[in-house]
């Protein structure tokens, strides 16, 4: 099946599930914490077929061709399916989607005392408490790690010039325009939209120290980066609204320090 159309399937099954996700998701006589435990898998459900689909971007068709058998050598994948391909990746970044339903977070209590935090529960930064913008953090690092991996840059910024394929400065164009430009968002979503914006700029400063990044890779993203500077200082002398301008003002402070940025992108 198309990875593509198969991601847009699997994003509308985990909409349903967790519109359906409650107490009936636990054995009667069970910690109330361990809803967690079962939230996990179905709120990440969509992950592998993120994966797949990311590999539409600066992919390749090819076979193991020998020579004589007539066969498609390699063949670069069409500019058209690697957008198609990459707003579907994006879609799955969208705060709407990524918020938990007040609901099921207060269903969720911290675990008992002989019932462990263990790595297959979402990370936090809230104590004992459930950590709902945690568990977007990692939905949405999942669509970054896979766009960002070094390799595919590469491959991105080599095929634009052979074959004006999407090129790196285009496909951070379309994030930042989908990240940045959306309408601004209340509540928990709003806080996954800059939650959002915050962990692109980490890809993006962490590619620009990346020694395994082409010059020409580094080169693409430094003017991404520029470009984002540039527009949220522009943003910042328009807006009203305290928690943007906090936002936009930890963005600008960021791109100073480059060396910080944390990402969890595979190598």
């Amino acid at each position: 099946a198309d990875p593509v159309s198969e991601l847009k399937r699997v994003m509308k099954v985990r909409e349903k599930a967790l519109a359906q996700f409650g107490v009936n998701n636990i054995r009667k006589g069970t910690p109330m914490a361990m809803l967690e435990d079962v939230l996990v898998p179905v709120y990440l459900i969509h992950r592998y077929q993120v994966e797949a689909a990311a590999k539409v971007v600066g992919g390749q068709y090819y076979t193991y061709a020998i020579k004589g058998d007539g066969q498609m050598i390699t063949k670069a994948v069409s500019k058209t399916e690697q957008l198609n391909a990459l707003n579907a990746l994006i879609d799955c970044m969208d705060p709407k989607a990524l918020a938990i339903d007040e609901n099921i977070i207060k269903l969720i209590p911290p675990r008992p005392a002989n019932f462990d935090y263990n790595r297959e529960l979402f990370n936090r930064k809230t104590g004992l408490a459930f950590d709902a913008l945690a568990a977007a953090e990692a939905a949405a690092d999942i669509p970054l790690s896979f766009l960002f991996n070094t390799s595919r840059l590469n491959r991105l910024v080599e095929y634009e010039a052979e074959n004006a394929g999407l090129g790196i400065t285009e496909m951070s164009d379309v994030i930042i325009a989908k990240l940045f430009k959306a309408a601004k968002l209340k509540g928990l979503p709003g806080l996954i939209q800059q939650q959002n914006q915050q962990l692109l700029l980490t890809y993006l400063l962490s590619v620009s120290l990346n020694d395994n990044a082409s010059f020409a890779t580094q080169a693409a993203i430094l003017l991404a980066i520029d470009n984002l500077k540039t527009m949220v200082t522009t943003q910042l002398k328009t807006t009203k609204d305290n928690s943007e301008k906090g936002n936009l003002l930890l963005l600008l402070e960021r791109i100073k320090s480059p060396e910080k940025a944390n990402a969890t992108m595979p190598i």
